[in-house]
Protein backbone atom coordinates (compact mmCIF):
# COMPACT_ATOMS: atom_id res chain seq x y z
CA UNK A 1 0.00 0.00 0.00
CA UNK A 2 1.24 3.42 -0.98
CA UNK A 3 1.28 6.03 1.70
CA UNK A 4 -1.07 8.84 1.19
CA UNK A 5 0.67 12.13 0.53
CA UNK A 6 -0.36 15.67 0.53
CA UNK A 7 -1.26 17.06 -2.91
CA UNK A 8 0.71 20.21 -2.18
CA UNK A 9 3.88 18.13 -1.69
CA UNK A 10 3.26 16.37 -5.02
CA UNK A 11 2.94 19.69 -6.84
CA UNK A 12 6.27 20.81 -5.35
CA UNK A 13 7.92 17.64 -6.67
CA UNK A 14 6.52 18.17 -10.18
CA UNK A 15 7.69 21.77 -10.22
CA UNK A 16 11.21 20.67 -9.26
CA UNK A 17 11.22 17.99 -12.03
CA UNK A 18 10.20 20.58 -14.62
CA UNK A 19 13.07 22.80 -13.56
CA UNK A 20 15.56 20.04 -14.47
CA UNK A 21 14.67 20.39 -18.19
CA UNK A 22 15.66 24.05 -18.31
CA UNK A 23 18.78 24.22 -20.54
CA UNK A 24 22.03 25.60 -19.11
CA UNK A 25 24.56 27.87 -20.71
CA UNK A 26 23.75 31.28 -19.31
CA UNK A 27 20.74 31.67 -21.58
CA UNK A 28 22.70 31.38 -24.85
CA UNK A 29 20.21 28.99 -26.37
CA UNK A 30 17.31 31.23 -25.55
CA UNK A 31 19.09 34.05 -27.36
CA UNK A 32 19.55 31.79 -30.38
CA UNK A 33 15.87 31.04 -30.31
CA UNK A 34 15.17 34.74 -30.34
CA UNK A 35 17.43 35.17 -33.33
CA UNK A 36 15.72 32.35 -35.20
CA UNK A 37 12.35 33.83 -34.41
CA UNK A 38 13.49 37.19 -35.73
CA UNK A 39 14.74 35.54 -38.92
CA UNK A 40 11.44 33.73 -39.33
CA UNK A 41 9.62 36.99 -38.97
CA UNK A 42 11.84 38.56 -41.64
CA UNK A 43 11.16 35.63 -43.97
CA UNK A 44 7.46 35.90 -43.30
CA UNK A 45 7.63 39.61 -44.10
CA UNK A 46 9.51 38.95 -47.34
CA UNK A 47 7.03 36.23 -48.27
CA UNK A 48 4.16 38.59 -47.72
CA UNK A 49 5.89 41.11 -50.00
CA UNK A 50 6.35 38.45 -52.69
CA UNK A 51 2.76 37.40 -52.37
CA UNK A 52 1.66 40.96 -52.80
CA UNK A 53 3.81 41.22 -55.94
CA UNK A 54 2.45 37.94 -57.30
CA UNK A 55 -1.08 39.22 -56.91
CA UNK A 56 -0.35 42.15 -59.20
CA UNK A 57 -2.77 42.74 -62.05
CA UNK A 58 -1.84 43.53 -65.64
CA UNK A 59 -4.12 44.85 -68.33
CA UNK A 60 -3.49 43.46 -71.83
CA UNK A 61 -3.95 45.44 -75.03
CA UNK A 62 -7.29 43.75 -75.54
CA UNK A 63 -8.44 45.08 -72.16
CA UNK A 64 -8.43 41.69 -70.46
CA UNK A 65 -7.15 41.71 -66.87
CA UNK A 66 -4.44 39.14 -66.12
CA UNK A 67 -2.93 38.20 -62.74
CA UNK A 68 0.63 37.15 -62.03
CA UNK A 69 -0.44 34.72 -59.28
CA UNK A 70 -1.43 31.12 -59.95
CA UNK A 71 -5.21 30.79 -60.04
CA UNK A 72 -6.83 28.44 -57.52
CA UNK A 73 -7.34 24.83 -58.47
CA UNK A 74 -10.50 24.32 -60.44
CA UNK A 75 -11.98 21.43 -62.29
CA UNK A 76 -10.40 20.89 -65.70
CA UNK A 77 -12.62 21.65 -68.66
CA UNK A 78 -13.69 18.77 -70.86
CA UNK A 79 -11.91 20.30 -73.87
CA UNK A 80 -8.56 20.17 -72.02
CA UNK A 81 -8.72 16.49 -71.07
CA UNK A 82 -6.33 14.52 -73.29
CA UNK A 83 -7.98 11.54 -74.92
CA UNK A 84 -6.27 8.43 -76.26
CA UNK A 85 -3.31 6.41 -74.99
CA UNK A 86 0.02 8.23 -75.57
CA UNK A 87 2.86 6.12 -76.92
CA UNK A 88 3.26 3.64 -79.72
CA UNK A 89 0.01 2.55 -81.35
CA UNK A 90 -1.30 -0.95 -81.90
CA UNK A 91 0.11 -0.87 -85.43
CA UNK A 92 3.57 -1.44 -83.94
CA UNK A 93 2.60 -4.54 -81.95
CA UNK A 94 3.68 -6.85 -84.76
CA UNK A 95 7.23 -5.43 -84.84
CA UNK A 96 9.88 -7.08 -82.67
CA UNK A 97 13.19 -6.08 -84.28
CA UNK A 98 14.77 -2.80 -85.30
CA UNK A 99 14.53 -3.79 -88.98
CA UNK A 100 10.77 -4.34 -88.67
CA UNK A 101 10.30 -0.93 -87.05
CA UNK A 102 12.37 0.65 -89.84
CA UNK A 103 10.15 -1.01 -92.46
CA UNK A 104 7.06 0.49 -90.85
CA UNK A 105 8.27 3.99 -91.71
CA UNK A 106 9.74 2.99 -95.08
CA UNK A 107 6.87 0.64 -95.89
CA UNK A 108 6.32 -1.53 -98.96
CA UNK A 109 4.22 1.11 -100.74
CA UNK A 110 7.00 3.70 -100.55
CA UNK A 111 9.67 1.20 -101.57
CA UNK A 112 7.63 0.00 -104.56
CA UNK A 113 7.21 3.58 -105.80
CA UNK A 114 10.95 4.23 -105.53
CA UNK A 115 11.86 0.95 -107.25
CA UNK A 116 9.43 1.53 -110.13
CA UNK A 117 10.51 5.06 -111.00
CA UNK A 118 14.22 4.42 -110.34
CA UNK A 119 14.26 1.47 -112.73
CA UNK A 120 12.32 3.49 -115.32
CA UNK A 121 14.79 6.38 -115.16
CA UNK A 122 17.84 4.11 -115.27
CA UNK A 123 16.46 2.15 -118.25
CA UNK A 124 15.76 5.37 -120.15
CA UNK A 125 19.28 6.71 -119.62
CA UNK A 126 20.90 3.38 -120.52
CA UNK A 127 18.90 3.16 -123.75
CA UNK A 128 19.98 6.67 -124.77
CA UNK A 129 23.63 5.81 -124.07
CA UNK A 130 23.46 2.52 -125.95
CA UNK A 131 21.86 4.18 -128.99
CA UNK A 132 25.12 5.97 -129.83
CA UNK A 133 27.59 3.53 -128.25
CA UNK A 134 29.81 1.02 -129.98
CA UNK A 135 28.73 -2.64 -129.84
CA UNK A 136 31.49 -3.45 -127.38
CA UNK A 137 30.48 -0.54 -125.13
CA UNK A 138 26.88 -1.50 -124.48
CA UNK A 139 25.65 -0.90 -120.94
CA UNK A 140 23.29 -3.08 -118.92
CA UNK A 141 21.08 -1.99 -116.01
CA UNK A 142 19.99 -4.54 -113.41
CA UNK A 143 16.70 -3.49 -111.79
CA UNK A 144 16.81 -2.67 -108.10
CA UNK A 145 14.55 -4.59 -105.72
CA UNK A 146 13.02 -3.60 -102.33
CA UNK A 147 15.83 -5.24 -100.35
CA UNK A 148 18.46 -3.28 -102.25
CA UNK A 149 16.58 0.01 -101.86
CA UNK A 150 16.28 -0.50 -98.10
CA UNK A 151 20.00 -1.31 -97.98
CA UNK A 152 20.69 1.91 -99.89
CA UNK A 153 18.78 4.01 -97.35
CA UNK A 154 20.48 2.11 -94.54
CA UNK A 155 23.87 3.14 -95.92
CA UNK A 156 22.72 6.77 -96.06
CA UNK A 157 21.58 6.64 -92.42
CA UNK A 158 24.83 5.05 -91.25
CA UNK A 159 26.93 7.55 -93.20
CA UNK A 160 25.01 10.37 -91.54
CA UNK A 161 25.52 8.87 -88.08
CA UNK A 162 29.27 8.51 -88.81
CA UNK A 163 29.44 12.12 -90.11
CA UNK A 164 30.65 11.17 -93.59
CA UNK A 165 29.21 14.25 -95.30
CA UNK A 166 32.69 15.52 -96.20
CA UNK A 167 33.85 12.17 -97.61
CA UNK A 168 33.56 11.03 -101.21
CA UNK A 169 32.15 7.66 -102.22
CA UNK A 170 35.66 6.42 -102.97
CA UNK A 171 36.79 7.37 -99.46
CA UNK A 172 33.81 5.60 -97.89
CA UNK A 173 34.59 2.41 -99.83
CA UNK A 174 38.36 2.68 -99.47
CA UNK A 175 40.48 -0.48 -99.39
CA UNK A 176 42.83 0.96 -96.76
CA UNK A 177 42.38 -1.33 -93.78
CA UNK A 178 43.35 1.37 -91.26
CA UNK A 179 40.41 3.66 -92.10
CA UNK A 180 38.07 1.26 -93.90
CA UNK A 181 34.52 0.81 -92.59
CA UNK A 182 33.31 -2.71 -93.33
CA UNK A 183 29.64 -1.76 -92.97
CA UNK A 184 29.65 -0.02 -96.37
CA UNK A 185 31.33 -2.80 -98.34
CA UNK A 186 29.10 -5.41 -96.74
CA UNK A 187 25.92 -3.52 -97.65
CA UNK A 188 26.63 -3.12 -101.39
CA UNK A 189 29.35 -2.47 -103.94
CA UNK A 190 30.66 1.03 -104.43
CA UNK A 191 29.67 1.33 -108.11
CA UNK A 192 26.20 -0.03 -107.40
CA UNK A 193 25.66 2.58 -104.69
CA UNK A 194 26.84 5.32 -107.06
CA UNK A 195 24.48 4.16 -109.83
CA UNK A 196 21.45 4.04 -107.52
CA UNK A 197 22.34 7.49 -106.20
CA UNK A 198 22.46 8.75 -109.79
CA UNK A 199 19.17 7.28 -110.99
CA UNK A 200 16.98 7.26 -107.88
CA UNK A 201 13.59 8.87 -108.53
CA UNK A 202 10.41 9.27 -106.47
CA UNK A 203 7.80 10.17 -109.10
CA UNK A 204 6.87 9.84 -112.77
CA UNK A 205 9.21 12.23 -114.53
CA UNK A 206 7.01 12.42 -117.64
CA UNK A 207 4.18 14.18 -115.77
CA UNK A 208 6.27 16.22 -113.35
CA UNK A 209 6.09 19.47 -115.33
CA UNK A 210 2.28 19.61 -115.14
CA UNK A 211 2.23 18.80 -111.43
CA UNK A 212 5.03 21.20 -110.64
CA UNK A 213 2.96 24.16 -111.84
CA UNK A 214 0.84 23.89 -108.67
CA UNK A 215 3.21 22.06 -106.35
CA UNK A 216 6.93 22.73 -105.94
CA UNK A 217 7.22 19.47 -104.03
CA UNK A 218 5.85 17.46 -106.95
CA UNK A 219 9.09 15.48 -107.35
CA UNK A 220 8.63 13.69 -104.01
CA UNK A 221 5.01 14.51 -103.06
CA UNK A 222 3.60 10.97 -103.13
CA UNK A 223 6.45 9.44 -101.15
CA UNK A 224 6.55 12.39 -98.74
CA UNK A 225 2.86 12.24 -97.89
CA UNK A 226 3.02 8.50 -97.32
CA UNK A 227 6.01 8.82 -94.98
CA UNK A 228 4.31 11.56 -92.94
CA UNK A 229 1.16 9.43 -92.66
CA UNK A 230 3.27 6.57 -91.31
CA UNK A 231 4.72 8.89 -88.66
CA UNK A 232 1.23 9.88 -87.51
CA UNK A 233 -0.08 6.33 -87.63
CA UNK A 234 2.63 4.69 -85.51
CA UNK A 235 2.67 7.02 -82.47
CA UNK A 236 0.16 8.82 -80.27
CA UNK A 237 1.71 12.00 -78.79
CA UNK A 238 1.58 12.97 -75.14
CA UNK A 239 -0.35 16.04 -73.97
CA UNK A 240 2.30 18.67 -74.85
CA UNK A 241 3.18 19.46 -78.48
CA UNK A 242 5.45 22.04 -80.07
CA UNK A 243 5.57 23.50 -83.59
CA UNK A 244 8.82 24.95 -84.88
CA UNK A 245 10.89 25.33 -88.03
CA UNK A 246 14.36 24.10 -88.98
CA UNK A 247 16.48 25.36 -91.85
CA UNK A 248 18.50 22.47 -93.31
CA UNK A 249 21.63 23.89 -94.93
CA UNK A 250 21.57 23.56 -98.73
CA UNK A 251 23.12 25.75 -101.44
CA UNK A 252 22.30 23.69 -104.52
CA UNK A 253 19.96 24.64 -107.33
CA UNK A 254 16.47 24.21 -105.95
CA UNK A 255 13.36 26.43 -106.18
CA UNK A 256 12.48 25.52 -102.58
CA UNK A 257 15.70 26.98 -101.21
CA UNK A 258 15.15 29.82 -98.75
CA UNK A 259 17.33 32.62 -97.43
CA UNK A 260 17.08 33.51 -93.75
CA UNK A 261 19.56 36.02 -92.45
CA UNK A 262 18.98 35.11 -88.80
CA UNK A 263 19.99 31.45 -89.30
CA UNK A 264 23.60 30.22 -89.09
CA UNK A 265 23.42 28.50 -92.50
CA UNK A 266 21.58 31.40 -94.21
CA UNK A 267 20.56 29.24 -97.23
CA UNK A 268 18.67 25.98 -97.10
CA UNK A 269 15.33 24.18 -97.15
CA UNK A 270 12.98 24.99 -94.29
CA UNK A 271 11.01 22.22 -92.63
CA UNK A 272 8.00 22.91 -90.39
CA UNK A 273 7.50 20.21 -87.78
CA UNK A 274 5.07 19.30 -85.01
CA UNK A 275 6.86 17.19 -82.40
CA UNK A 276 6.03 15.60 -79.09
CA UNK A 277 7.70 17.49 -76.22
CA UNK A 278 8.30 14.48 -73.97
CA UNK A 279 9.83 12.09 -76.52
CA UNK A 280 10.89 14.48 -79.36
CA UNK A 281 8.97 12.23 -81.76
CA UNK A 282 8.34 13.81 -85.15
CA UNK A 283 4.56 13.63 -85.54
CA UNK A 284 3.82 15.86 -88.53
CA UNK A 285 6.00 17.58 -91.11
CA UNK A 286 5.79 20.09 -93.93
CA UNK A 287 8.24 21.65 -96.36
CA UNK A 288 8.04 25.41 -96.80
CA UNK A 289 8.18 25.93 -100.57
CA UNK A 290 7.42 29.65 -100.68
CA UNK A 291 4.76 31.30 -102.80
CA UNK A 292 4.24 30.18 -106.38
CA UNK A 293 5.19 32.59 -109.19
CA UNK A 294 2.45 35.14 -109.81
CA UNK A 295 0.66 34.51 -106.51
CA UNK A 296 0.25 37.11 -103.80
CA UNK A 297 2.09 36.57 -100.50
CA UNK A 298 0.09 34.53 -98.02
CA UNK A 299 -1.28 36.38 -95.00
CA UNK A 300 -1.35 34.97 -91.48
CA UNK A 301 0.84 32.07 -92.58
CA UNK A 302 1.90 31.09 -89.06
CA UNK A 303 -1.70 30.43 -88.02
CA UNK A 304 -2.31 28.36 -91.14
CA UNK A 305 0.81 26.22 -90.62
CA UNK A 306 0.01 25.51 -86.97
CA UNK A 307 -3.56 24.53 -87.86
CA UNK A 308 -2.35 22.24 -90.67
CA UNK A 309 0.23 20.46 -88.53
CA UNK A 310 -2.07 20.06 -85.51
CA UNK A 311 -5.25 19.27 -87.43
CA UNK A 312 -5.08 15.48 -86.72
CA UNK A 313 -5.05 16.24 -82.96
CA UNK A 314 -7.88 18.77 -82.83
CA UNK A 315 -10.48 17.79 -80.27
CA UNK A 316 -8.10 15.53 -78.30
CA UNK A 317 -7.35 18.01 -75.46
CA UNK A 318 -4.03 19.27 -76.85
CA UNK A 319 -5.36 22.47 -78.37
CA UNK A 320 -4.38 24.64 -75.37
CA UNK A 321 -1.02 22.95 -74.64
CA UNK A 322 0.58 23.99 -77.93
CA UNK A 323 3.72 26.12 -78.07
CA UNK A 324 4.82 27.65 -81.36
CA UNK A 325 7.98 29.37 -82.61
CA UNK A 326 8.01 29.97 -86.37
CA UNK A 327 10.06 32.57 -88.21
CA UNK A 328 9.20 32.69 -91.91
CA UNK A 329 11.62 34.17 -94.45
CA UNK A 330 10.87 37.71 -95.47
Amino acid sequence: MLDECDLSDLEDVLDESDDEFIPHGNGSESEDNLEVNSEESDIAGATSDVDSDEDAEFIAKSGRVRRSSVPPFTRRHQCNIVTGSPGSTRATDVATTMYEFFNMFLDDEIVDIICTFTNAEASRVVQELNANAAPNRMRIWIDVDPVEIRGFFGVLLISGALRCQMETISEMWTTDETIRRAVFTVAMARNRFAHILQFIRFDDKSTRVQRKANDRLAGIREVWDQFVENCKKLFEPFEDMTVDEQLVAFRGKCPKRQYMKSKPAKYGIMFLAAADVKTSYLYNLQVYTGKLPGNAPEENMGHRVVCDLMEPLFGTGRDNSLSCSIDFPK
